[in-house]
């Protein structure tokens, strides 16, 4: 919407959050709702189908939907909410990459946000990568298999100069999801839900034998739900800004944003990096 009317009071106080601006007016709009006296701007927030898209108030919605889910991986540029943080941090795993930034390094000469990397170990780091998508499952180095040493890792250059065009992980998408396990018998790997495999001849294995399978659960594995992306960081200022964000649940969607996930954390290096250049930490093979 648009109305004629002046400036806003000289003497009124700055505008902290640019969402709880209020339209000035003379009486007359010029388009849209009759607002004599002015009045909020209107949140176009919206669903069709598969998709919904969000304009106001996105910290919220987006608590909301990580309540709904148990996992979440994604790659975010920065991370500094912590609203959101706690709202992570009640799920059963997480597994994040970020900008490489300076002041992320523990060890960091710039590291002045304590309170920051605490909240970032408070994140269940339990997703075993070899269970994730790939490349990230093929990537392997001196035996580390698991994303233990932390759930919030970097990619990237970090920018130490300042330079005003400098390449980032600019990403701010986030992956939803639930533990897809099932139980696995330990003599076939047959999944409870898959058809017998006696008689087969598995690439692993010679023909399968006769045999009671005894189900046991696996380790967990991710089963991607739904994704939200959109310009929206997760930081504290974002909430104050116009931002916008995307909720999709379509499956080929979702699968396309996991694979991007997946592609990117195989690139990634712990949080207290050692080199300014991308070093990634892993390598597919052995």
């Amino acid at each position: 919407m648009d109305y004629w009317g002046g400036p806003p009071d000289p003497g009124a106080p700055p505008i902290s959050d640019l969402n709880r601006t209020h339209l000035t007016g003379d009486g007359w709009p010029a388009t849209g709702q009759r607002l004599p006296t002015g009045g909020p701007l209107v949140d176009p927030s919206t669903r069709a189908g598969d998709v919904a898209v969000y304009f106001r108030d996105l910290e919220s919605h987006l608590v909301a939907l990580t309540q709904k889910h148990t996992m979440v991986v994604g790659c975010v540029a920065w991370l500094t909410s912590h609203a959101l943080l706690d709202a992570f941090a009640d799920l059963e795993g997480v597994s994040l990459v970020v900008q490489k930034e300076d002041w992320l390094r523990p060890e960091g000469p710039c590291f002045t946000k304590q309170k920051l990397v605490d909240a970032y170990d408070a994140l269940p780091a339990t997703l075993d990568r070899w269970n994730l998508g790939s490349p990230l499952n093929e990537c392997s180095t001196q035996g580390h298999r698991a994303l233990t040493d932390g759930a919030v890792r970097v990619v990237g250059n970090c920018n130490s100069s300042k330079n005003m065009v400098h390449p980032r992980m600019h990403n701010k998408f986030l992956v939803f999801g639930d533990d897809g396990s099932e139980k696995v018998c330990p003599t076939c790997y047959r999944g409870e839900s898959e058809p017998s495999r006696v008689g087969t001849t598995p690439w692993w294995s010679s023909v399968v034998k006769e045999h009671d399978c005894a189900f046991e659960v696996r380790e967990v594995c991710f089963e991607p739900k739904a994704v939200w992306s959109g310009s929206f960081n997760l930081t504290n200022t974002a909430g104050m800004s116009f931002e916008n964000a995307v909720v999709l649940t379509d499956p080929k969607l979702v699968a396309a944003y996991y694979q991007e996930f997946c592609s990117i954390a195989a690139l990634s290096e712990p949080l207290d990096w050692n080199h300014v250049w991308m070093t990634p930490q892993w390598r597919v093979g052995s």
